[in-house]
């Protein structure tokens, strides 16, 4: 681990009073070190969960690193409990404390303090771990901004108010995918930030046959001699699906479909509950009947009149929906059927509504490709918050689904895509979204967060971006300012300051643009000058200049390098024209595509295992010649560009 700063002892009010002999101070604190010594054991149950294991584990190592002195572990059962102690799960302890754990939502946790003990704990299975680094992060100020970058303050005197603190994340299930292949285990970051994760018995969240675009996996075990089951096309064919993409989709009305999906969603469900019970963990929740990642909507006369009626393409589509979630409920209460709003089935249906075990995943793709002007105003802007006006029939599009909806997710986009197709990387950054996003979501009763953000290598902030995003998706009412300074002092160290510089600069600069500009490809974004790209690598020069012999923040810095680098060799021809007669480019173009390569290299040779590099370096080496071969692109603008084929959430 990089560890940037230590941040020294905090002196509180607390501690000063209890100096000057304060006792009704004293007894508000907890001393869980002096001068770098304790006399705290942490104290776990007698039968604690792997999660709950693994956090007293975790919460010993860290308290040794902050104090400078190993706190003791012992088992609830042992003859002879230290006087002070943390008490971490499900203990007889914290249950004659009045705290009845086993009615806990299983991420709730709650943070007490029960005269000079401490009590850590939670629902299963993920609350006791919760418990922990909320209070390493809140109490003590450890921060974990990616899988190599943290923050552990060194606090010998580690001297604690009292606490009475209890809270659970504002959904119940946060993902953000980002596609990176570096071959590390990513799980230690996403828990300790709490993303939701499968780990320790968790389970997966959606069932079998997979998380996304599922009409092909239930159509391809129908009989090939009822080709009725599947969706007519306008030329009158019935369209075969080879995969979750399509090119087909399936019958929406017909009511033999809807008897083969029943079954065989029960089966699923059976299976998913046998797998279960033998890892001994939860089974599956949500059970995903979606569209294939295509446009085709039924033209048989039954599908065409429901749509008509409804004056929405989503109008069979829900109707499906209650009747599989009609034939599961008696048996599966607890299970919730989903259905994606997308594309086509984005609008609300006119009349109907869904079942209270039905969860509508609305998907709203960001402008990322020029959409058709009929539909321009379809699309989010990913440069503006919903509420933006730019964004009217978007938000409303949420707003009516949360009217109809009993449960409400969100697939979300932090994403351009236009480097999957123009082969040129550039700086740009959506930070300022993600509060309001997030906070609207939720006050709309969304339950779900998923948000696709590839590219980790190439795109500007990305660690902040995620780690922001997660620290949003707790608690959306969090000012998005305190926690990024709290990230650029841990991140860049003595270059934070420069680095927020930076960022400012370029947010202001997207902020000025006009509305729908994410709607446009690389090279047409107005904000992307010239004197953009001269004011972005002055910023990125100081901030390295100030990173002096911090090499961990030396590389975090130049890791901003990539994108900027990336930008400016694609577009330098275009770039070139905004030249005062005379004058020539103040860099060598050369020297711009090998600083990128070199940058790339760097940051993966540090952050890759050793069994991804090659790999990783080989694919780098492919970049390199599209990117030499073919910038800049030039695409028409209205064209329709196909995006990366579907993933899987689990």
């Amino acid at each position: 681990m990089y560890h940037l700063f230590a941040i020294s002892g905090l002196v509180t009010v607390g501690f000063l009073a209890g100096l000057f002999g304060n006792p009704d101070a004293e007894a508000q604190e907890l001393d869980l070190a002096r001068n770098g010594q304790t006399d705290y054991a942490i104290v776990q149950s007698a039968k604690p969960t792997p999660a709950e294991q693994f956090a007293v584990e975790d919460l010993g190592a860290h308290l040794q690193k902050i104090t400078g002195d190993r706190f003791a572990v012992v088992s609830e059962t042992n003859a002879v409990i230290p006087p002070h102690a943390i008490y971490v799960g499900w203990t007889d302890f914290a249950r004659k404390q009045g705290l009845d754990l086993a009615t806990m939502g299983d991420e709730e946790w709650i943070i007490k303090s029960c005269g000079k003990n401490l009590v850590l704990a939670g629902g299963r299975p993920r609350g006791t771990l919760y418990a922990v680094y909320e209070f390493l992060e809140k109490q003590v100020d450890c921060h974990w901004f990616d899988e190599f970058t943290e923050t552990i303050p060194a606090r010998p005197d580690l001297v604690l108010k009292k606490m009475d603190i209890r809270g659970q994340p504002a959904f119940w299930d946060r993902r953000i995918y980002t596609a990176a292949d570096i071959g590390i285990d990513t799980e230690r970051f996403r828990f300790r930030n709490k993303e939701s994760t499968s780990a320790f018995g968790s389970g997966r969240v959606y069932g079998a046959p997979n998380g996304c675009h599922t009409f092909y996996y239930y159509s391809k075990e129908w009989p090939a001699n009822h080709p009725e089951y599947l969706a007519l096309n306008e030329a009158g064919v019935r369209v075969v699906s080879s995969n979750g993409v399509g090119p087909g989709q399936i019958c929406l009305t017909h009511p033999e479909v809807r008897k083969l999906m029943l079954k065989q969603l029960k089966g699923f469900i059976a299976k998913d509950r046998e797998a279960a019970a033998r890892a001994g963990c939860q089974p599956p929740r949500i059970y995903a009947v979606e569209q294939n990642d295509n446009e085709l909507v039924c033209q048989c006369p039954e599908c065409k009149a429901f749509c008509e009626r409804e004056g929405a393409v989503s109008g069979p589509l829900v109707d499906l929906l209650n009747s599989l979630a009609d034939g599961i409920k008696a048996e599966y209460p607890d299970v919730l059927v989903e259905t994606f709003a997308y594309q086509t089935t984005l609008k609300p249906p006119r009349t109907i509504r869904s079942r209270d075990n039905v969860m509508i995943r609305v998907a709203q793709l960001n402008a990322e490709w020029p959409p058709p002007k009929n539909k321009r105003d379809d699309h989010p802007d990913l440069f503006r918050p919903m509420t933006h006006p730019a964004n009217r029939k978007p938000y409303e599009t949420l707003v009516g689904w949360s009217k109809i909806a009993q449960h409400l997710a969100v697939w979300d986009y932090w994403i351009l895509y236009s480097f999957n197709y123009e082969d040129i990387p550039s700086p740009y950054v959506n930070l300022r979204c993600l509060q309001p996003d997030l906070k609207l979501f939720h006050d709309s009763n969304v339950e779900i967060m998923f948000v696709e953000c590839e590219k980790s290598e190439t795109t500007s902030f990305f660690a902040l971006k995620r780690w922001l995003g997660l620290k949003l998706m707790q608690n959306p009412d969090q000012d998005p300012a305190l926690l990024i300074k709290t990230f650029m002092d841990g991140f860049y160290g003595p270059a934070a300051g420069k680095m927020a510089e930076y960022l400012n600069y370029m947010e202001g600069r997207i902020a000025a643009t006009p509305a729908m500009s994410a709607s446009i490809q690389t090279f047409q974004r107005p904000y992307l000058t010239l004197n953009f790209y001269k004011t972005c690598q002055r910023l990125l020069d100081e901030a390295e200049a100030l990173c002096g012999q911090n090499a961990a923040a030396l590389l975090n810095v130049q890791r901003e390098r990539i994108p900027v680098d990336g930008g400016l060799y694609g577009m330098w021809s275009q770039l070139e024209k905004q030249l005062p007669a005379g004058q020539a480019m103040p860099w060598d173009r050369e020297k711009i595509i090998q600083r990128y390569e070199a940058t790339r290299r760097a940051q993966m040779e540090a952050r890759c295992s050793s069994g991804k590099l090659q790999e990783n370096n080989d694919n780098l080496q492919k970049e390199l010649q599209t990117m030499r071969e073919k910038s800049p692109v030039k695409r028409l603008p209205g064209s329709r560009i196909k995006r990366p084929s579907a993933i899987r959430p689990m």
